[in-house]
């Protein structure tokens, strides 16, 4: 079985989308990265989300960001369907939330 028949993934032949700035290219190719633009930098998982609260803070962090507020959404979905998690995810929440209200991120 070949890779193109094993992966059923709606956006498995999709084209690339960089992790720094959402461009359509490779994130290691990607020349706002190397030209080390704080300005450039946007996430675009939160650029694509419906919440209007979540897309206006695309623009302060990379999608490979841990205090992203879709990966934090994601995480907590996770853990709340992990039995015994719920300690673990209280206390990342808790840890999340008071991080990305440090760097302005939510």
């Amino acid at each position: 079985m070949s890779g193109s028949d094993y992966c059923k993934c709606k956006k498995y032949n999709a084209d690339p989308v960089c992790f720094h700035c959402a461009g359509a290219h490779k994130s290691k190719d990607c020349e706002k990265k190397t030209a080390g633009r704080r300005s450039s930098i946007k996430c675009t998982n939160c650029s694509n989300s419906k919440d209007k609260n979540v897309k206006d803070k695309c623009k302060t962090h990379s999608a490979a960001d841990r205090l992203c507020p879709s990966y934090v959404r994601e995480q907590s979905y996770i853990m709340a369907r992990t039995s015994g998690c719920e300690t673990s995810k209280n206390s990342y929440l808790q840890w999340a939330k008071i991080r990305q209200r440090e760097l302005g991120i939510k």
